[in-house]
């Protein structure tokens, strides 16, 4: 769930303490430092509603952490219950998807990716289909494509031409902080899919996949 140099943790007086370090070998001791204690492998979307109503009930702090690929290391948190979507790898293809509330005549060619595919997969799934996706790059295609790359805007080096992330999504299923699970588009829940469209990861809800 975690890697070992996001052992670091930085004290309120600025000191970094760091035990573990990129090169550190599995002979190496690390301490718990900003990892969490307590976490949850959450394979499906009612795994994830569980975590945040057991959360809830019990006054925990909720991270969220797919693949870790955040520049201040926000999916982790010492001292938090984390939420670790990485399992959930399901990937689809409908080549006459209708949004939920959408007119019959209102069709989109999309891929569904699990809260846990990352670029590399989705990759593949689409040059199997001989699709185009616009996605992020990072070494081997490690980023989480269904999570908070596109909620942080949804960068790509094809933007200039086929626009951000966001503006490719059509439908996402999400669990709310009341462990509600919503289909949310243009159609329905407007308003909460035109603020998990770059309102940062995690922060309106926790998407279990998106088109």
């Amino acid at each position: 769930m975690e890697a070992p140099f996001w052992e670091s943790y930085i004290h309120a007086n600025g000191i970094i303490m760091e035990t573990c370090y990129a090169n550190t070998t599995t002979a190496g001791a690390c301490e718990q430092g900003n990892v969490p204690i307590v976490a949850v492998d959450a394979r499906t979307a009612e795994d994830i509603q569980a975590a945040v109503r057991f959360a809830v009930e019990h006054n925990l702090r909720m991270v969220v952490k797919n693949t870790g690929h955040d520049f201040i290391g926000r999916s982790a948190g010492r001292g938090a219950f984390m939420i670790w979507t990485h399992n959930m790898k399901n990937i689809s293809y409908d080549a006459v998807f209708v949004p939920d509330g959408a007119p019959s005549s209102e069709t989109y060619d999309v891929f569904t990716l699990g809260a846990g595919v990352q670029w590399s997969e989705a990759y593949t799934a689409a040059e199997a289909r001989e699709h185009l996706l616009l996605g992020g790059i990072s070494y081997g295609g490690s980023v989480g494509a269904a999570g908070g790359w596109f909620q942080g805007g949804g960068h790509s080096a094809l933007s200039p031409v086929y626009g951000l992330g966001v503006d490719n999504v059509v439908q996402m299923t999400v669990v709310t902080s009341a462990g509600d699970r919503l289909m949310v588009n243009a159609y329905q829940h407007a308003d909460l899919f035109w603020a998990l469209r770059g309102g940062g990861g995690s922060t309106y809800g926790i998407v279990t996949s998106s088109l």
